[in-house]
């Protein structure tokens, strides 16, 4: 191979594990003095491996490399870098939601992104499903975001997009292992601390692999308390996780995999300031926001010589806990605890021709309850119930044509779901009259792709897709009070039409990918306070709306200085109400709020960017130096409607510097978080919406030390 095109394939692959846009991923390791690939990994985004330049949607990949060497360590800290999503309001570090192209996440009913770890769905639909999982970036091979819906391949709730969390798998024939261990200080808060092993051993070789992954992070508090001044340091938290995965192969054709995964997350206090400077919490020391997870999911794959069969089925147990304080001694607690079990089982093609596609079902059913009580005051406690059984089929087909040049692609999912709840006095059992409600569900979801591929280096792609969300159920108790509160809320539709080119140029040296979308939401859901007097929060249907915008991404690996990749990605976006329906505005307008049709979408930023260097050199016969510095800013979120406080623009800097061995072994790192100390609010709400002051904050300042050993 000679140099140019060595140095061509690093600059594609580099840029496949970065910020660029790509639904598949290179994860590679590069010698600094050398510039030679050791290791490509392909992702399969659309559900079957694919090259680079052979997916034609929007997608970011972050291999286990990037993950490490940009610090990391949660979905927060991901979410930053990806063009056109940011984080909304999070109650705490158990407890956060997201939006990606405008596609906001409300207080009720199903997430708006879909989530997955390895091939099992995580659905976060029903009572609790606005809160994202708490997972850890440690030893996972890569995440993978797709931006806009992708309802057709992944179905409910893939609105704004889909964030899959690939675990490593087992090794059938070596022995490895990886550790870390670490510290940080937070200005004006408590030290945190962190640990994390993974060990993977052949149990027999080439047939039988297991590999173990635990973690373990003690986050210090630095937040004090409006209901407690003598309090500091509130809301610390403990995150703990183990992952089991066990792989098999069984012969030529079938392979067998199993995961266990638990993780929980526990915080005091509340995310939720009444003060910014310094940093206040609303709440009470008594306070607390607690999730965990308990995961068990087989997978069987076998080879049936014209296509893949894939299989799928989980079991998946959650639960979130929390008490939030309005004064002293007088809380609210809520404890919903939730079971689903799901099985996706497909056919994908094998590609030997023209002709390829996929075919697949997938079942899902869902228990959630929700045991809601006040603490200090004479008002009865109610248990809600909520069940949901749904099933989906779809399916895509493409064909390539002029030599595989252009390929145009089809695709339809058919989703149907019955959904029930019911609420009773959690003291005497006696049923909430009319809390008693049903409904039926459904979608029909297509997608209409055409990619083209002139050359090697180019790939343009038009897609047209549906995404959609399930209907959902307020709080009867509470929504049964006021005449503008519905009980049953229908489901809402997305259609999203992208245009995107994703290109190799100056000899290699650069990648360039750039997505223009248009997004038209029906039925857009929304909290709305309800009960003059009181502001509690229910989903209502508020309107539609509408968001276009423009992603781009740009990575440059120069030739002239080895070792140093530079990633730009950023995103323009508007999104706005189009119509408003007369008898919200005029309950908001009865409030003090005024809400029309032009009014910005809350919880979305104009535009965000992300630009980060990383360089890597080798200066001695068995040792790296690497430095990572990243800049993100943030543009300042409007509120829940207009006229309610936005948020700040915030600018993010992280920067890491380390030395480790060539061949594995021992690592030092010296890193540092929001060193620019940017303390603007993410979120922000006044009284006369919400019922009291909050805002949201990055953490402070941040300065810790790590180590590392792998083998």
């Amino acid at each position: 191979m000679s140099q140019y095109e060595l140095k061509k394939n690093c600059s594609r692959l580099t840029a496949a594990i970065l910020t660029v846009t790509f639904s598949t991923s290179t994860a590679l390791h590069v010698n600094a003095a050398e510039n030679t690939v050791i290791e490509e990994i392909l992702v399969t985004a659309q559900k079957r491996e694919q090259s680079i330049t052979e997916t034609p949607i929007a997608v970011q990949a972050f291999g286990e490399q990037q993950l490490s060497d940009s610090g990391i360590r949660n979905i927060n800290d991901l979410i930053t870098f990806v063009p056109g999503a940011s984080e909304e309001l999070s109650q705490s570090q158990a407890s956060r939601r997201y939006q990606i192209r405008g596609v906001t996440q409300g207080i009720l009913g199903d997430s708006t992104i879909g989530y997955y770890i390895g091939e099992t769905a995580y659905p976060t639909i029903g009572l609790s499903g606005f809160a994202a999982p708490a997972v850890r970036s440690f030893d996972l091979q890569r995440v993978e975001v797709l931006r806009g819906p992708q309802s057709t391949l992944y179905g409910n709730g893939a609105m704004g997009g889909v964030i899959r969390f690939i675990p490593n798998e087992p090794s059938l024939t070596d022995f490895e292992g990886l550790a870390r261990a670490g510290a940080y200080s937070t200005q004006g808060g408590d030290d945190s601390y962190y640990a994390d092993a993974a060990i993977s051993m052949p149990l027999v070789k080439d047939r039988l692999g297991l590999r173990l992954t635990a973690g373990y992070e003690d986050v210090g508090g630095r937040l004090g308390s409006a209901l407690d001044p003598s309090a500091e340091n509130i809301d610390d938290a403990e995150l703990t996780s183990f992952r089991a995965n066990l792989k098999a192969v069984v012969n030529d054709r079938m392979d067998l995999s199993f995961l266990y995964y638990y993780n929980k997350a526990d915080t005091g206090g509340t995310s939720l300031q009444a003060v910014l400077e310094p940093p206040i919490s609303n709440g009470a020391p008594s306070d607390f926001v607690d999730t965990d997870f308990e995961l068990i999911s087989a997978t069987v794959s076998y080879d049936l010589g014209f296509a893949d069969l894939t299989s799928t089925t989980a079991y998946l147990e959650t639960t979130f806990d929390i008490q939030t304080s309005f004064a002293p001694g007088i809380a609210g607690a809520q404890n919903i605890p939730s079971k689903a079990l799901n099985n996706e089982t497909r056919l994908t093609s094998q590609q030997d021709g023209p002709l390829n596609w996929i075919a697949g079902v997938f079942y899902n059913k869902t228990e959630e309850s929700s045991l809601f009580e006040f603490i200090g005051l004479p008002f009865p406690g109610s248990l809600q119930d909520f069940e949901s059984e749904a099933i989906s089929v779809f399916g895509e087909v493409s064909y390539e044509l002029l030599d595989g040049k252009l390929i145009p692609l089809i695709g339809l999912r058919y989703f149907t779901d019955d959904r029930d709840t019911v609420t009773a006095d959690s003291a005497t059992g006696i049923v909430t009259p009319g809390s008693a409600l049903s409904d039926e569900f459904d979608s029909v979801n297509p997608r209409l792709n055409l990619s083209y591929l002139p050359d090697d280096n180019s790939l343009y792609y038009l897609n047209i897709a549906k995404g959609f969300r399930s209907g959902t159920f307020n709080i009867s108790t509470i929504c049964g009070a006021d005449p503008i509160c519905e009980l049953a809320i229908d489901s809402d539709t997305i259609w999203s039409y992208e245009v995107g080119a994703k290109k190799t140029v100056l000899n290699g040296q650069m990648f360039v990918d750039a997505a223009l979308y248009y997004q038209d939401w029906s039925d857009n859901r929304q909290p709305v306070p309800v009960i003059t007097g009181v502001n509690a929060l229910q989903e209502l249907t508020v309107g539609d709306a509408e968001s276009y915008g423009l992603d781009l991404g740009i990575t440059a690996y120069p030739n002239s200085i080895e070792g140093l990749s530079i990633q730009l990605a950023a995103n323009i976006n508007t999104s706005e109400f189009t119509s408003i329906r007369q008898e919200i505005a005029d309950h908001l307008l009865a409030r003090g709020t005024v809400v029309q049709e032009g009014d910005d979408l809350p919880f979305v930023p104009e535009w965000t960017l992300a630009l980060s260097l990383n360089y890597e050199n080798e200066f001695s016969s068995n040792m790296i130096g690497s430095f990572n510095v990243g800049y993100r800013y943030i543009e300042g979120q409007p509120g829940q409607f207009a006229g309610i406080e936005d948020g700040d623009n915030r600018g993010l800097l992280n920067a890491r510097l380390g030395v480790k061995q060539t061949d594995g072994g021992f690592g030092v790192y010296l890193f540092g978080q929001n060193l620019l100390n940017e303390q603007g609010a993410v979120f922000s709400q006044t009284p006369s919406f919400g019922g009291v002051t909050a805002f949201t904050q990055d953490r402070s300042r941040t300065v810790g030390l790590e180590a590392s050993y792998s083998f």
